[in-house]
């Protein structure tokens, strides 16, 4: 086979391969798109709901027509117009709501260059080369450094440590502990731990103060405590597992759903042994 004949093969394909992972990198692409949209859609329609905002309100405070901000709600990705575009009423529409719309207009990737790239934390730069002779420095460095912490550990727990003469002895019997009536028995404070599941827009409100107002993401976890009630509103209350008082955790509601739930103090436990004797 001439090499002519061989040169254009191979050129072939290489540009079949560049083509492929082209594709590929475009259906990635538009996968991310869909699902960031969706995910940002159902966050703002939940902030808007939370304010109590019907469609058209918000319609007309943002300026973006009916039809389009249902859409971006639903995360209707073929009514929309370019993902470029759907930034900018993202933002428009985050920012009318309270939101920090630059930021959830990032989450929305434009371009290829835009996508998550793997990182491989076990590919050295080439202009890094190890010799034996580095390993042994490191080594003796090392080692220089573990001897004189150690020297120095033991040095400290020399000096700290004294022998006593005798065993302490108690001369006084101990005290007996006064009986607590029921009613001065103070209830258990309130304690809720939250986990979210998903993305959702929270407003906590301990002793009648707001503690926290904004939107948590997945995976988030907090504890909130209060002395008297504490209420907890969420816009996507299947999203939010909490833990009342160390009970099992359960869902603040079904997903998607606007709710509000209020933790009082629990009452103490009764003690079989309290009380006092009639003789």
């Amino acid at each position: 086979m001439p090499w002519s004949q061989i040169f254009y093969l191979t050129k072939h394909l290489a540009d079949s391969r560049e083509s492929l992972k082209e594709q590929a990198n475009q259906q990635q692409l538009l996968e991310i798109q869909k699902k960031s949209i969706q995910e940002l859609g159902l966050l703002l329609r939940e902030t808007r709901i939370c304010k109590n905002l019907a469609p058209e309100e918000a319609a007309t405070e943002s300026l973006i027509r009916l039809g389009l901000l249902l859409a971006i709600e639903s995360g209707n990705f073929e009514q929309l117009p370019e993902p470029v575009y759907i930034q900018g009423l993202i933002r428009q529409y985050a920012n009318v709501l309270g939101l920090n719309g630059e930021q959830l207009a990032k989450q929305i990737p434009i371009d290829i260059v835009d996508l998550p790239q793997p990182k491989r934390w076990w590919v050295l730069p080439q202009v890094i080369q190890l010799y034996p002779v580095h390993l042994y420095v490191a080594y003796v460095v090392v080692m220089a450094i573990a001897i004189h912490s150690l020297s120095r550990s033991l040095g400290n727990n020399t000096a700290e440590i004294t022998i006593p003469l005798s065993p302490p002895i108690i001369t006084e019997s101990p005290k007996p502990i006064p009986s607590i009536s029921p009613s001065a028995t103070p209830t258990q404070p309130v304690t809720v731990a939250m986990t979210l599941k998903s993305q959702s827009w929270l407003r906590i409100t301990s002793d009648g103060k707001i503690e926290f107002e904004g939107v948590l993401e997945e995976g988030t976890q907090r504890t909130w405590t209060a002395q008297t009630k504490l209420v907890i509103r969420s816009g996507n209350a299947g999203a939010v597992m909490i833990s009342f008082n160390g009970q099992a955790s359960r869902p603040l509601g079904n997903r998607g759903d606007v709710h509000e739930a209020t933790f009082v103090p629990s009452p103490p436990e009764p003690n079989p042994k309290s009380g006092n004797d009639s003789n």
